[in-house]
């Protein structure tokens, strides 16, 4: 429902037919995009990326049909990207944080460092 926010909202204020375009909702992990998860990946404990962003090159394709024509496969391990401190499950902060929780992320600026969240 929430994708369609965007739409009623349109719709409402200019009385006339509009065209829903989903909003684009998504998750990352590592600063890598995950795309929707496809049954026969989750079974095989993999995450639908780009097969850019996977460690090592798929052994098998066609586990995420749903997003196979944007160049996304199965993949059991990433290749860790620079993202955002949420991405990470964190949160940039500027007080202490243990050596071992710290991440390098895009958002955090100045002192702040981001500190994984446990």
């Amino acid at each position: 429902m929430a994708k369609y926010l965007l739409c009623a909202v349109a719709l409402v204020v200019f009385s006339t037919n509009v065209l829903c375009i989903p909003l684009e909702n998504y998750q990352t992990i590592m600063g890598v995009r995950v795309y929707d998860l496809d049954p026969d990946c989750a079974m095989l404990g993999g995450l639908c990326v780009k097969s850019k962003d996977c460690l090592l090159q798929p052994t098998k394709s066609g586990l995420c049909p749903s997003n196979q024509p944007r160049g996304v496969e199965c993949c059991y391990e990433l290749a860790a990207k620079e993202g955002t401190c949420a991405s990470y499950g964190g949160e940039c902060v500027s007080g202490p944080c243990n050596a071992n929780l710290q991440k390098t992320a895009t958002d955090c600026k100045g002192n702040r460092i981001c500190c994984i969240l446990v």
